[in-house]
């Protein structure tokens, strides 16, 4: 199976790290990105305990290695 690829969401000129394949979580725009669901929807997995996350302050990301677990692929 081919590896799914990210858009990318930053701004290039102010993004510390371009390349979102480099980095060990993910935004929750991105995750409702790869599942092909809204934003919205993604923000009320997380709530519910369906999609896993973890609370930075008041930053939430996405595990990369429970992305991949739920896809059942890398993502590139």
């Amino acid at each position: 199976m081919e590896p799914i690829r990210l858009r990318h969401y930053a701004d290039e000129e102010n993004a510390p790290n371009p390349d979102p394949t480099d980095r060990l979580a993910l935004t929750v725009d991105e995750a409702a990105y790869l599942l092909n669901i809204s934003r919205g929807l993604a923000y009320e997995l997380v709530a519910r305990g369906e999609l896993p996350a973890i609370r930075l302050g008041r930053r939430i990301v996405i595990p990369r290695v429970a992305m991949e677990e739920l896809l059942g692929t890398a993502i590139r």
